[in-house]
Parts: structure tokens; C-alpha cells; sequence
């Protein structure tokens, strides 16, 4: 689904899905924000699979892509640099819960 086709609440969500996987991307490239967000698209996909993409015209370098579910309407997402044509299976990941005091 397109942000442009989505609606209230579900747009809402879409967007930070997008924003919070074009953020692991630039931050996996080590560029940040340097890379114009409108260049390069985030594949949005369930979370826990992982996908590969690149940042066009920026380098050839692959990256896996991959949506966490860690709670309810928050979104999370972490990318690898992956420079090989082989294609990885199963990268794990292990996340520790933090708790943190404000």
C-alpha cells in the first residue's frame, strides 16, 4: 500500500513504517541525512522478514532491511550493509529490553 492510498489512521502508521526504515537506512549507509529521503524507497513489508535495497545513484552497496514488532504503535526497524551477491539466510539479531526511566 502507497501512502497516498491510505487513510487516517493507517496513513499514520504507514508513515512512521517508512520514516523509521528510510532511517535505518541512511544510518546503515553512515551518511544520514546527507542522502535525500525522496531518492531512494523503503520496502515496506511484515516485520521479522528481511528484504534487500539499495540507495540509487549514492553506491552499489546492498543492504538488508528488516521491520521490528517490539510494541503497539511504535515502530522500529534495523538494516545490515550487506556487500556480498551471496545472499544471506536468517541473519539473527538478538534485541535486549532496556527499560529506561524518564
Amino acid at each position: 500500500m502507497s501512502l497516498s492510498c491510505a487513510s487516517g489512521r493507517e496513513r499514520c502508521k504507514l508513515f512512521y513504517e517508512i520514516w523509521t526504515r528510510k532511517e535505518a537506512i541512511i544510518k546503515a549507509n553512515g551518511r544520514g541525512l546527507s542522502i535525500p529521503l525522496p531518492q531512494f524507497t523503503a520496502p515496506i513489508g511484515s516485520a521479522g522478514h528481511w528484504q534487500a535495497t539499495t540507495i540509487e545513484d549514492h553506491d552499489r552497496v546492498k543492504y538488508l532491511l528488516c521491520g521490528l514488532d517490539l510494541e503497539p504503535d511504535y515502530c522500529s526497524a534495523v538494516c545490515i550493509e550487506f556487500p556480498s551477491a551471496q545472499p544471506v539466510h536468517n541473519p539473527t539479531i538478538n534485541v535486549h529490553q532496556y527499560n529506561l526511566t524518564f
